[in-house]
């Protein structure tokens, strides 16, 4: 993704935020918009400049990919074939650990991760939040839902955006990341059109919540 330099002023306005507060406050950002939206990749520049700008690891990020159920589940509930829609995910298990980053500001917690290259599954415990993280950056589609339980997720953020990003340009990344992990074009084709579009549209309708809309 090139033109990164759209979130400049806004990256600047949070640094300047994170220097006059302090040092005991944490900042809670959430990244939200639809499959292949640039979420991932947004918050990896974020964090990366933010450490680099205060020389030590303050910036951590806590995708919500981390918290899908386990593929026995979604077996067990009909659902393995539609994994990325919100009843794939465990909100609660995603809302108590937000509540805990947000309240337990010198305690060490533990998250999940999700890596499609290494496990169909999420990694227990695999991204650590210590109370050296004044940032925490959390990425996902479903953050600014208003229905229960995905209501709770907006209040515990600091600040919210929205990556709004047209189905022309996600669409062949949404190809590739399947292929990626795995699939014929064929089958990525048809879970693009099973989940990823459906998704893109039910996310598409809480870009109104967010506090900034950045167009990519």
């Amino acid at each position: 993704m090139k033109n990164l330099e759209i979130l400049t002023p806004l990256l600047h306005t949070m640094l300047n935020i994170l220097e006059a507060a302090d040092k005991d406050n944490r900042f809670i950002l959430g990244i939200a918009g639809a499959p292949a939206s640039g979420k991932s990749t947004v918050s990896k520049w974020l964090s990366e400049t933010i450490n680099r700008r205060f020389e030590r690891e303050i910036a951590i990020i806590v995708p919500m990919d981390g918290f899908h159920r386990y593929n026995e589940e979604l077996e067990r509930l009909g659902l393995r074939q539609l994994k990325g829609v919100p009843e794939t995910f465990d909100a609660e298990k995603f809302i108590n650990c937000l509540k805990s980053i947000r309240k337990d500001k010198q305690e060490t917690i533990r998250c999940p991760e999700y890596d499609r290259t290494r496990s169909s599954d999420p990694i227990e415990e695999a991204i650590v939040v210590t109370p050296d993280h004044r940032v925490i950056i959390v990425e996902g589609n479903y953050l600014l839902m208003d229905i229960p339980p995905w209501r709770q997720v907006k209040p515990l953020l600091n600040e919210s955006w929205y990556l709004s990003r047209s189905v022309e340009k996600t669409y062949p990344a949404l190809i590739q990341r399947h292929m990626n992990g795995g699939m014929t074009r064929e089958e990525a084709e048809a879970k693009v059109a099973s989940t990823d579009l459906p998704n893109s549209a039910l996310v598409k309708q809480t870009k109104h919540r967010a506090d900034k809309v950045i167009e990519l």
